[in-house]
């Protein structure tokens, strides 16, 4: 879907067995990701790894523990959250959001880790902060315009979370949340 829209997304593999991965096509970092899961479940600080040997034991244990697997390039960026609101073809973008990994992760990967979202005595859920800020105009209408690309070419009606990593001035989608969460503290509703 991505590719015929033309939109950048992070080079995935889909692994639901070890010997699925074709270790040839693999560029370090990758991040580790239960494809069958939902709110970070399943992802943690070392979830990204650097090399064959940290990627054979996470992955034994993601797929062991959550099945099937998506293995997918790390990319070290800022990172966006993009409510909208669709209905066939109409989309509203809602203030973009900008996650804030300033603390907590000098010499970490900069991901929104199970932890960082609902673990709230941890040191990344207490330094990994959502927020509505100035965003460069040029980024955010970079990002408007991707997320208006992606939501306008469904043909139903809903509301969703879109993920998005700018780096070295490409912004690449990391994924679509349908139906995200609703809660008062969540993104959706902060930007809303």
């Amino acid at each position: 879907y991505f590719k015929k829209l033309e939109i950048n997304t992070p080079v995935y593999e889909l692994v639901k067995d070890e010997s699925d991965l074709d270790l040839g096509k693999i560029n370090y970092p990758v991040i580790i990701k239960p494809a069958e899961t939902d709110a970070s479940n399943g992802i943690d600080e070392d979830s990204v790894v650097y090399n064959e040997l940290e990627l054979r034991k996470k992955l034994q244990e993601t797929i062991k523990n959550f099945g099937k697997v998506f293995v997918e390039g790390y990319i070290d960026g800022r990172e966006f959250c993009v409510p909208v609101i669709f209905n066939k073809g109409e989309v509203e973008v809602f203030p973009i959001l900008e996650i804030d990994f300033s603390e907590h992760f000098e010499n970490k990967p900069k991901i929104l880790s199970f932890k960082a979202k609902w673990n709230k005595n941890t040191n990344a859920f207490k330094n990994t902060y959502s927020r509505i800020k100035e965003i460069e105009p040029e980024i955010v209408s970079k990002i408007r315009e991707i997320a208006i690309k992606v939501f306008s070419n469904i043909s139903s009606s809903g509301y969703a979370t879109m993920d998005v990593r700018l780096a070295d001035n490409e912004a690449y989608v990391l994924e679509v949340n349908p139906n995200p969460y609703l809660a008062i503290e969540c993104d959706f509703i902060k930007s809303a």
